[in-house]
């Protein structure tokens, strides 16, 4: 049986329709590639360790904390390669959990942590400027460095007192690890720069007077 070959109308429609589904493959790869980014969400819950005093001897303090970060994403594969797009964000209010380990904290020296509009004489305000984790890609090995930076500020009865505290923790693994997101590097780091505000005497002698 022989095969009538196409012809030349026939043979250009049909080409015609290849070129088309080449085209609509093509901008469905695009769409994909350019689609929104795959959400992972983390438990931010540092630890915090105080050890217990009698400074506050029972003061009040009025406690505030706000999230001065311009972008609220914790990290995002910008930065990688053959790696699919994902953005990093807590799954709460951060100003809110490092509110209650700030208050904890406080407590534990035994001053007595209040509102800041019912308690503004004797106040502490700590300010979120920086809590991003980077990564960079070397051939098969992810780098992370995961950075938080917080100011706090303080007015006691006979004074103030303003200081950044800042913490920074590197991690490497290989790309097929997938270990997204690093939680426990996360929390590491922003349990570091809370540890730096009760240990610094400056800032405790301040509340306490």
């Amino acid at each position: 049986m022989s095969l009538t070959p196409l012809s030349a109308p026939r043979r250009t429609g049909f080409c015609r329709v290849i070129r088309i589904a080449q085209k609509l493959v093509l901008l469905l790869v695009l769409v994909a590639a350019c689609g929104c980014a795959r959400q992972f969400k983390v438990t931010v819950d540092p630890e915090l360790y105080v050890n217990p005093s009698h400074v506050g001897s029972g003061k009040s303090v009025g406690v505030k904390v706000v999230d001065l970060r311009p972008d609220k994403t914790i990290g995002s594969s910008a930065r990688l390669i053959n790696l699919s797009k994902f953005e990093i964000r807590s799954d709460a209010n951060v100003a809110e959990t490092i509110n209650a380990k700030v208050r904890d904290g406080l407590r534990e020296l035994q001053f007595r942590p209040k509102s800041f509009p019912e308690e503004k004489a004797r106040a502490m305000r700590v300010e979120i400027l920086r809590m991003k984790e980077s990564f960079s890609q070397k051939m098969s090995q992810i780098n992370e460095r995961m950075q938080v930076v917080l100011r706090v500020s303080c007015r006691g009865l006979e004074g103030k007192y303003v200081r950044v505290y800042k913490a920074a923790k590197d991690e490497s693994h290989r790309v097929l690890a997938g270990r997204f997101p690093n939680e426990k590097l996360i929390n590491l780091t922003l349990s570091l720069a809370m540890q730096n505000i009760f240990e610094d005497d400056k800032l405790i002698e301040c509340l306490s007077r």
